[in-house]
């Protein structure tokens, strides 16, 4: 369990009454409350009471002033403005909204300049459907915020409904309405200090069954062996799998059908692999050799592979690989291997189990042409440059914790630079604020059709191309906030993403090198000036230098260490990107976690060794040949029968140009279709067929168009040297005849019984040599 000082169950608790506070729930006594008192203060002109979405309560609800609400402005925190508080303000200015929730800071101030306004307060923050609520019954929950329910309490709200109504039932009486006026005030308050209760104990009674609260499966988890440790990287399944079965594991440790289960939940739900290591005797240099080779082959466990290439280890590989988890080894494997060696090469079984387990596989995260991260980055100096970012960023100081004064997202960008520069030892101060190369961003305005066509043979490369690669691209609109800006770089990656596919379509080589023209057309590199120009006052005319940028913004530096600036690099680079650079949800992190999860619930003395790429695999493209159109040329023997002819026979040699390119942007197959124009010999009479062969087929691809043009000319009869021909040759014309059409498939066959095939003609190849099988009847 957590220990007595630690706050996760305050946290818990905490959770708990915002969403006691935040549950919308319908009450007709308050309906009626709020119009009495519009009525008495204000008239009935206030409101129309046959128009219930002219009424304050519903208003509110939904997050709408009504006439009788005073109107609230708060400042936004995306672009420092003072805004109206409103639902459709908060969906641009995301950041507010952020702020705003129930229990900050900045909610309880607006709480204590409009206290008698919390119900629009909470309205606006958390809306429900207007017309929902009017059509609800009395009791009936409208609405919560989404975060704080998790996605596997399903049955949480209902339970939750069946309380309040029957609360409503047992404790609200109209007829004591009637002489205490405020009797549903009170038993409404009543209600909300009884559902925090319901809350709690409801996720109390759910423990032990899939509707856990995550907080009572962690510190579940951690009273076993501490597994809470690696409950961030666990999946929902996977911690409510744990939570259910971990007393069973921990009982029937050590069997085998428990170390499968394991592998099966942790490791290939994951897709991690995972393979045991066996030493087998390599026989292949005996008897030259006396002594069989020592080799380890990786022998996988699950997922049916290995990830990577080298599966076979020596004995020097194995044990130079046990070192980092098994310490002493280092110290005496010279002294020992010798005698290790010399024991398995005369072991009496050639197969023997290590008890050696390795995890290798090869993380592809980043790995695509384009980053998200690179997007991100390049666009947040280009469109804050151009004032279409134009979000604040507020981070903390690093000595005081206090918030630096909030900065727009281009002089982020130039603090960022600073700040990077000075956690790895570059001082800038009395440098010029640099200028920086803003790479492959989108260009503004987005380029047209005919634009992008400029650079192409329209030829080779037809509209449609470009219209599908225009298509992804979105439209750049002023971003206020981080959120929208995200937004919009994600778009962009993602229409990147499929623009490179759209090239790597392309097969023709002239082609393929046109169409990624014209995608590159619809990017640019810019020259981005950071901080406010030139200045006279610099010593070396270049330039505004970071001094005096840092003096007209009044941002103090002079008590920031290395490690301050690296912390402040990071704030700036997460409140402006949205990316978390101290994320511990990688591929290697998972790997590792889920490998610490098998060792300390298996109970065999055996070891886990992993292998995973340090760096980022990147994407340079296929480096295969695109020759565009192939000329193939095929020679195959063709037979065919009639009823007035005996034996048809001749050769065709096609020459076949195949051009297989995509030159639409989306189709929803692959056809081609060709027609052979065959000419056949009677005896010594050469004649052309009396139908050409149509051929047509095709693949289910989408976006993909095939062409073929395939021509015929005619050669010479020739008899190809084939296995079995002399017994063929050594028949009689209609024996011939008889055997070859007997091997067509019914549709090729000539009208009428086909003949039997002679049984005497095709010798079939096996371990016996040429021998033949005759058919069975």
């Amino acid at each position: 369990m957590a220990s007595s000082n630690s706050n996760e169950l305050q946290v818990y608790i905490n959770q708990c009454i915002q969403l006691a506070s935040t549950l919308t729930i319908k009450s007709q006594e308050s309906v009626d409350g709020l119009n009495q008192y519009v009525q008495d203060y204000y008239g009935s002109i206030a409101f129309d009471e046959t128009d219930p979405t002219t009424w304050k309560y519903y208003l509110n609800v939904a997050g709408q002033y009504h006439a009788t609400d005073s109107p609230m402005q708060v400042k936004s925190l995306d672009t420092m403005e003072i805004i109206d508080f409103t639902v459709d303000n908060l969906k641009l200015h995301t950041a507010t909204a952020a702020a705003y929730q129930f229990g900050t800071w900045e909610y309880q101030q607006l709480v204590t300049q409009y206290p008698k306004q919390v119900f629009l307060i909470l309205g606006i923050i958390y809306p429900v459907d207007i017309q929902a609520a009017i059509n609800a019954a009395d009791g009936d929950i409208l609405g919560w915020p989404s975060s704080l329910i998790e996605p596997n309490e399903f049955s949480l709200v209902q339970r939750l409904q069946h309380w309040i109504k029957a609360f409503k039932v047992r404790w609200f009486n109209p007829q004591y309405g009637i002489s205490d006026e405020l009797y549903f005030t009170v038993q409404n308050s009543n209600l909300y200090y009884g559902l925090l209760m319901a809350i709690i104990s409801y996720r109390l009674a759910a423990c032990g069954t899939a509707e856990a609260h995550s907080y009572h499966v962690r510190q579940y988890l951690a009273s076993h062996l501490g597994l809470d440790a690696y409950y961030d990287q666990l999946t929902l399944v996977q911690s409510i799998w744990l939570y259910r079965n971990i007393n069973y594991i921990e009982r029937n440790a050590g069997k085998q059908s428990t170390f499968r289960t394991l592998i099966q939940k942790l490791l290939t739900d994951r897709g991690i692999p995972l393979a045991a290591y066996v030493m087998n005797h390599d026989v292949s240099d005996m008897p030259d050799s006396l002594y069989p080779a020592i080799e380890f082959d990786a022998v996988p466990l699950n997922l049916g592979y290995n990830a990577v290439a080298d599966t076979t280890w020596t004995l020097d590989q194995m044990l130079n690989n046990e070192q980092p988890i098994a310490g002493g080894n280092a110290l005496i494997q010279p002294d020992v291997e010798a005698n290790i060696q010399t024991r398995m090469e005369n072991s009496r079984s050639n197969t023997l189990q290590t008890k050696v387990l390795n995890s290798a596989m090869i993380d592809m995260t980043g790995s695509a042409p384009y980053t998200l991260e690179d997007i991100l980055l390049h666009h947040w100096a280009f469109f804050s440059s151009r004032d279409l970012y134009t979000a604040f960023l507020v981070v903390n100081n690093p000595v005081t914790g206090e918030p630096i004064v909030p900065m727009t997202a281009k002089d982020g960008f130039a603090f960022m630079i600073y700040c990077f520069c000075q956690s790895v030892g570059f001082d800038l101060t009395n440098e010029a604020v640099p200028s920086v190369i803003a790479t492959r961003v989108q260009r503004i305005p987005t380029p047209s059709v005919a634009d992008v066509m400029s650079v192409v043979d329209a030829s080779l490369v037809t509209q449609d191309i470009a219209l599908e690669a225009l298509s992804w691209q979105p439209a750049i609109v002023p971003m206020i906030s981080v959120d929208a800006f995200c937004a919009t770089a994600n778009a962009i990656w993602q229409a990147a993403t499929n623009q490179w596919k759209l090239i790597a379509f392309q097969e023709h080589q002239e082609r393929r090198g046109m169409v990624y023209g014209l995608v590159e057309r619809i990017y640019s590199d810019n020259v981005i000036q950071l901080g406010d120009g030139t200045s006279s006052g610099n010593v070396n005319g270049s330039g505004e230098t970071y001094a005096q940028w840092f003096k007209l913004r009044n941002i103090d530096i002079s008590v920031f260490s290395a490690d301050d600036y690296g912390l402040m690099y990071q704030s700036l680079v997460e409140a402006a990107t949205g990316v978390n650079l101290q994320s511990t949800q990688s591929v290697a992190n998972l790997q590792a976690a889920m490998l610490a999860m098998m060792q300390k619930l298996s109970s065999y003395s055996i070891q886990f060794i992993s292998e995973i790429n340090d760096s980022t695999i990147r994407d340079v493209g296929s480096a295969i040949i695109r020759t565009g159109a192939n000329l193939t040329s095929s020679v195959e023997d063709v037979y065919d029968g009639f009823t007035e002819v005996d034996v048809i026979r001749h050769r065709t040699r096609a020459t076949v140009n195949f051009d297989y390119d995509i030159n639409a942007a989306m189709c929803n197959r692959l056809d081609t279709s060709a027609q052979l124009n065959v000419n056949e010999r009677v005896g010594l009479v050469v004649r052309p067929a009396r139908d050409p062969l149509d051929v047509y087929g095709y693949v289910s691809m989408q976006g993909m168009d095939v062409r073929s043009t395939v021509q015929v000319s005619t050669g010479s009869p020739v008899i190809p040297a084939l296995i079995g021909i002399e017994n063929w040759l050594a028949l009689s014309d209609a024996d011939r005849a008889a055997s070859i059409i007997s091997i067509w498939p019914p549709p090729w066959q000539t009208p009428g019984d086909p003949l039997p095939q002679i049984p005497n003609i095709w010798p079939v190849r096996n371990l016996s040599g040429l021998v033949y099988t005759p058919p069975s009847d």
